[in-house]
């Protein structure tokens, strides 16, 4: 069984999920192999009525994003370390990409 990474649980009295008092149950994964991330949140308001969201998050390699990119319609492609245009490092967390469109 995957285990999550964090999990916290908050209460609101109104909040981004619903305009009335409601728990947050949140939980994040990330499944190591595909590189992919889950943001899981179970909102629960007063009349028990219960939503789940996930939000996935997948990461790429330049070549992935490239590829994916050209298959797409995009040429061109410079890459930078953040979304300030600091020059790419193979090292990075972020990939900053432009592309221009064929």
């Amino acid at each position: 069984m995957l285990e999550a990474d964090s999990i916290t649980w908050n209460s609101y009295k109104s909040g981004f999920w619903k305009p009335n008092s409601h728990l947050c149950l949140s939980s994040n994964y990330w499944y190591s192999e595909e590189r992919v991330h889950l943001h899981q949140t179970i909102v629960i308001d007063d009349n028990e009525d219960m939503q789940v969201y996930n939000i996935w998050d997948k990461t790429y390699t330049i070549d992935e994003i490239s590829s994916i990119l050209r298959c797409v319609g995009f040429e061109e492609f410079e890459y930078f370390s953040d979304v300030t245009g600091r020059e790419y490092e193979e090292e990075t967390d972020t990939i900053t990409v432009i592309a221009k469109r064929k």
